[in-house]
């Protein structure tokens, strides 16, 4: 019994070493090169272009039998610019050799090695891998195949229904793809520095790793999906899991994908986060359910974090088209824009013109609204609360945005401010012209302006009223954000109630002109507190300029204000003048007098307080010609006993105060009147006397 199982062992030896020797020298006889022709005869015939095998082509002497081909290239279509649409340094195939014995081909491995592929679409729309028609080329000048190559390939077809081909593994290094369309003219380059995946068998998962760069942008992916078998048997359930980091964003993918045969479609849960910066965008992490097609998406966001601020919703799109069409119905409960920038405060962001802020004020930063052509969109946002900074907040903000046609318009339906509301619109296009139509009535201006609420008794605040309607009709065009302010043009309308006025050193407003205008006004002096009856802020702007047409006014108990003013929108420099009164002549001070003879010059970003030389000529020659008293009596001439109406006359607003009427009528147009006259006469002398001077300086 032992030296039989001996001989078996030794037969069994023995036919191993002489397999082993045969495959050796089959391995070491067979020559691949010697079928490169029929190779490339056979591919011609199916698809007109030209298979080139210029390298070595033969088999690799291991324990698992490899085909390795060198220097493979198939040509392009006639018309494309690159000679090759596919190229390959090597191409490593792996056999199993068991399988072969089952009429199963089982490739253990595939391996290519900086392949590069180049496809394109000429510029009527023609693919360059589209084989449909051959091409009319020249019939290749390779030889046919002979007989027993021909018999060979025709068996090996027709088996190929009965024989199950199955890649293990297939590994891309250091590949290149690139899309270049030539009728749209666009070109995407996808860089492979290692592409792998894997699978055991048709039954198991699929698991690949993927690390490219498209365009540049680097994109790295870890997936695990479904078998082959569940592929080909087109399964409704074929799983899909996905870690993705690309561009900068990190996204997480877990669901089912059915119909990959027929019309895809897809559930997956989506777990997203962009990195605070990147694309120059806040932090944003996303939670959401996306359900679709390759022609429908529809999203149901669980979580949007942006900036920690949260957004939930729904959104869908139809990507069917050239430009997708999106509707979206989102909402929050807090948008904290302050969390968008966390240097920026209070102190500096809160302006009353900060909207017409020119030259260094405002960055010459490019404005790119191309975005609005690629697609049209009908957004729905509601938000409970929305704070700018620490001093400013709305509420109940609802807004419908419709973007159509290169055109984005925004639907303001609401958008309560300290217990009143704003509407209007804003709207602009893709050729860089913008239009905001705002309304606000009924605001209270120290429940929306945190700073302008009484908290201390040294600082200037309202006690109570202070309802504000508000009007902005505005438009400008400009490619940049310095090119839009300065050729603003339109109004803006703040009107104040009555109101009870602490006044005091102002908070938030300081080192620019507003604060300068104000204090010289030195209301503090004045009284403690005032029973204001109304104020205006109005601007008219067009020209480069926003001009206040005594549009700065202010009436109350103690003390009336009307100020005159100009600021260009195009160097940044401001000239104001104020013209404050008692109402007694009696009560009229040095303070008072120096007061109506300054005026607020320089720039927004440095204003100073300077003389106004044509109030202090007309004075002089006054108090000379007339003696101290002229200077109460030019006063009593140059006040307004209705600012307001003044300020507001020629727009919807100017009905809301009391106009001049009967004797005051005709008492306010002489003593305006009056007031023309004296400042005529003065500017006369004050013309006379400049040109005697230059006369006696020699000059003409």
């Amino acid at each position: 019994m032992k030296k039989v199982f001996k001989f078996v062992l030794w037969a069994i030896l023995l036919i191993a070493v002489v397999g082993a020797i045969g495959a050796f020298v089959f391995v070491k006889t067979f020559d691949l090169n010697r079928y490169k022709t029929q190779i490339a005869q056979i591919v011609y015939e199916q698809t007109g272009r030209k298979l080139s095998l210029n390298g070595n082509a033969g088999l690799k002497i291991s324990l698992i039998p490899t085909i390795e081909l060198n220097d493979v290239t198939f040509s392009n279509a006639s018309w494309a610019k690159e000679p090759n649409m596919i190229s390959a340094k090597t191409i490593d195939v792996a056999f199993s050799v068991l399988p072969l014995l089952k009429k199963e081909i089982v490739i253990d491995k595939v391996h290519l090695i900086e392949p590069k592929v180049y496809l394109e679409l000429n510029e009527k729309g023609v693919a360059n891998w589209d084989f449909s028609k051959k091409e009319n080329a020249k019939q290749s000048k390779t030889e046919p195949a002979d007989k027993g190559v021909q018999s060979l390939a025709k068996d090996t077809v027709q088996g190929a229904a009965i024989v199950s081909v199955l890649a293990k593994s297939l590994k891309i290094d250091n590949g290149e793809v690139v899309y270049q369309d030539l009728k749209n003219k666009t070109k995407h380059k996808l860089k492979i520095k290692n592409i792998s995946l894997k699978s055991e068998n048709v039954d198991s998962d699929i698991t690949a790793d993927i690390d490219v760069a498209y365009n540049n942008e680097q994109i790295k992916a870890h997936i695990v999906a479904g078998s082959i078998n569940s592929v080909l048997q087109n399964a409704k359930n074929y799983p899909l899991k996905a870690n993705v980091k690309a561009f900068g964003i990190s996204a997480n993918l877990d669901g089912r994908l059915s119909n990959l045969l027929g019309e895809p479609e897809y559930d997956l849960k989506v777990n997203l986060q962009n990195p605070k910066g990147n694309f120059g965008a806040p932090a944003v992490r996303l939670n959401a359910n996306a359900k679709g097609n390759l022609k429908n998406v529809a999203v149901n966001i669980s979580s949007l974090n942006v900036a920690q601020n949260e957004i939930k919703g729904t959104m869908s799109a139809d990507i069917s088209t050239s430009k997708p069409n999106i509707k979206a119905n989102l909402s929050s409960a807090l948008i904290d824009l302050q969390k968008f920038n966390q240097t920026k405060t209070a102190q500096n962001s809160f302006n009353f013109v900060s909207t017409v802020y020119a030259a260094n004020f405002v960055p010459d930063t490019p404005i790119d609204l191309s975005f609005l052509n690629l697609f049209n969109a009908n957004l729905t946002i509601d938000v409970k609360k929305l704070v700018l900074n620490q001093d400013i907040s709305f509420d109940n903000i609802k807004v419908d945005v419709v973007i159509n046609g290169a055109n984005a318009n925004v639907n303001i339906k609401s958008l309560n401010a300290g217990g009143g509301n704003v509407t209007g619109t804003i709207s602009a296009n893709i050729s860089n012209k913008f239009k905001i139509i705002l309304s606000g009535k009924d605001i209270i201006l120290q429940d929306m302006v945190k700073s302008l609420a009484i908290t201390e008794k040294t600082y200037f605040g309202i006690a109570n009223g202070g309802k504000t309607d508000l009007s902005l009709n505005l438009n400008t065009t400009g490619n940049t954000v310095r090119k839009a302010v300065e050729n603003l043009g339109g109004q803006i309308i703040a009107v104040i109630g009555e109101s009870k006025i602490q006044t005091g050193d102002f908070k938030y407003l300081s080192g620019n002109f507003v604060s300068q205008l104000l204090g010289a006004l030195r209301l503090q002096k004045i009284d403690k507190h005032l029973d204001m009856s109304c104020a205006v802020l109005r601007t008219d702007i067009s020209n480069g300029k926003a001009i206040f047409p005594k549009g700065i006014a202010f009436k109350s108990n103690r003390i009336t204000i009307v100020s005159d003013g100009v600021v260009n929108l195009k160097n940044d420099k401001i000239d104001f003048s104020i013209k404050p009164f008692n109402g007694k002549l009696a009560d009229t001070n040095v303070a008072q007098a120096i007061s109506s003879m300054l005026k607020v010059s320089g720039t927004v970003e440095k204003p100073r307080l300077a003389i106004d030389n044509s109030s202090v000529i007309k004075n002089m020659v006054g108090i000379a010609a007339t003696g101290p008293a002229f200077l109460g009596s030019q006063m009593l001439l140059d006040v307004d006993n209705y600012p307001c109406y003044t300020a507001l006359k020629g727009t919807p607003y100017e009905n809301m105060f009391e106009a001049p009427s009967g004797v005051k009528a005709a008492g306010q147009s002489v003593y305006q009147g009056a007031s023309d006259v004296v400042t005529g006469g003065i500017n006369l002398v004050n013309d006379a006397a400049k040109g005697v001077l230059n006369l006696l300086r020699g000059k003409k």
